[in-house]
């Protein structure tokens, strides 16, 4: 009996691995790289509802001035781990109301106890203020990223919901995230798929 045990183990996982294959190879979006790894695809449509849905945004701070910020707009650059995304952008002092535009990158942090993606270490690329001197825009450029963090932190820009293979792969813990063919491609060990399909 533990003969028939022992030799039954390989063909077990080969069965498995033989099952995940297929699987992965009739769901859009999901397969495995070169080197061995299994990837999940979120394209920039799906990336794009998200972020939109958590908009329109309004910040405020001391009470004194606020910023609303109102539709974003994604842009995913090949082979980097940044996201690029600008929005229409209303600066309130007082009782005035100064229109422009802010263009920002980030890079995407997947939080599992959420199964959420967020957008960290946010860098302000370019700021433009209606009646607002170049320096003030300047400072905004260099000092705004920190200030906005804590709003990005609290609204996921893309979020695994359902019960299907994909959502379930990309609940995994990433082993890294860039954009391919104009995706945003997050890879992951194909043990986890293994794990996934095993429960």
């Amino acid at each position: 009996m533990g003969m028939i045990e022992r030799g039954w183990r390989p063909m077990r996982a080969w069965m498995l691995a033989a099952c995940a294959a297929a699987l992965l190879a009739g769901c859009s979006g999901v397969g495995t790289t070169r080197d061995g790894l299994l990837y999940v695809d979120v394209t920039a449509e799906e990336l794009q509802a998200s972020l939109a849905s958590n908009f329109p945004v309004r910040e405020c701070t001391f009470g004194i001035a606020c910023a609303r910020f109102s539709d974003p707009w994604l842009q995913l650059s090949e082979g980097a781990n940044r996201v690029h995304f600008s929005s229409e952008l209303s600066v309130e002092i007082l009782r005035m109301r100064l229109p422009g535009r802010i263009a920002r990158s980030a890079t995407p942090r997947w939080d599992p106890a959420s199964a959420a993606m967020f957008l960290a270490d946010l860098r302000i690329e370019q700021v433009t203020v209606a009646g607002v001197p170049a320096e003030v825009e300047l400072l905004l450029r260099e000092r705004g990223g920190p200030l906005l963090q804590p709003a990005f932190d609290r609204r996921p820009v893309y979020r695994a919901t359902g019960g299907g293979l994909k959502e379930s792969l990309i609940r995994r813990n990433l082993r890294g995230v860039s954009v391919v063919d104009g995706k945003l491609r997050a890879t992951f060990a194909f043990g986890a798929a293994g794990a996934e399909l095993q429960r």
